[in-house]
């Protein structure tokens, strides 16, 4: 939920108005250590006094501590069955406060970073997620989730270089929705089982960070955030014995979206670097178990 902090929780209430029903809420407090960044060569100089590290003298500067960040985290959510116990539905809906946020500093002329404290940021969302027993060979499962983090105002240099826009995403947030859909159909063969299984995923685009902003120091206009893609797997198999033999595909509909691109003006101006998934793959495994 666009922190990679730890959660201790400190408090929690859950009430259960029946067997098939729960509600809880809970709030927890985490916070990340505060550490110590490498001295960056001078050759990153002119990188800093772009980001607005500078002294009073307007000399490049670059701290070389930073000090700890810390969450609170506010949930509230239920979990119920009903329909006799074939239909499970969990959902949360969920706050998180962030400051002080331990965040890297790129600088890409020389191909270096450092972490400093950078701003605050909420997050808002929730996540949904079902289980449907249709019928005893068929169960249809699925889930929702909307994240929705960002910075509360411009997070700047000492030099008031905006590093991160208010407003704008946290960096490694993932994508702001999420969706997946899976059936799974079993067909008793005889001394077999027999299975078959349907997986659909989908990522919306990321929102756009850093130097994909206009306000960033190194705002490039050719990158792009991370495209939104569906992603299908089939498998199909037969359980014998302790064996387990399925045929697979893995993204069935040869999907390519454009993960992650970059670029590098320290080797070369026009040397990019581009991520995306792993083509359809087709195959078979069979699985031993004791």
């Amino acid at each position: 939920r666009g922190s990679e902090t730890a959660y201790t929780p400190k408090f929690g209430i859950s009430w259960e108005p029946s067997d098939e029903h729960l509600i809880y809420a809970n709030a927890a407090k985490g916070f990340r250590p505060a550490g110590a960044s490498l001295r960056v060569p001078s050759v990153c100089d002119a990188d800093l006094i772009q980001n607005g590290y500078i002294d009073e003298n307007g000399d490049p500067f670059q701290p070389e501590t930073f000090d700890s960040d810390s969450v609170w985290s506010y949930e509230v959510g239920a979990k119920s069955r009903l329909l006799d116990g074939k239909l499970y539905l969990d959902g949360s809906v969920y706050r998180v406060e962030w400051s002080e946020i331990q965040a890297n500093v790129s600088l890409p002329n020389c191909a270096y970073n450092f972490v400093d404290n950078l701003g605050n940021a909420t997050s808002e969302g929730f996540d949904l997620a079902f289980s449907y027993l249709v019928t005893e060979q068929f169960t249809l499962s699925g889930a929702y989730g909307y994240n929705d983090p960002r910075f509360d105002e411009d997070a700047t240099s000492p030099g008031g270089a905006v590093i991160f826009a208010g407003g704008s995403s946290i960096p490694n947030a993932g994508a702001p929705e999420t969706f997946s859909l899976t059936g799974e159909y079993n067909m008793p063969l005889g001394a077999y089982q027999g299975y078959a299984r349907l997986d659909y995923t989908w990522s919306a685009e990321w929102r756009r960070v850093g130097d994909q902003v206009p306000t960033d120091p190194f705002f490039d206009p050719r990158l792009r955030p991370t495209e939104s893609y569906g992603l299908v797997n089939l498998r199909l198999g037969m359980q014998f014995g302790y064996w387990d033999v399925s045929l697979f595909a893995q993204n069935l509909t040869n999907e390519a979206p454009r993960l992650e691109l970059s670029a590098s003006s320290y080797y070369d101006p026009q040397d990019w670097s581009d991520v995306a998934l792993r083509p359809r793959v087709v195959g078979l495994t069979a699985t031993w178990r004791l």
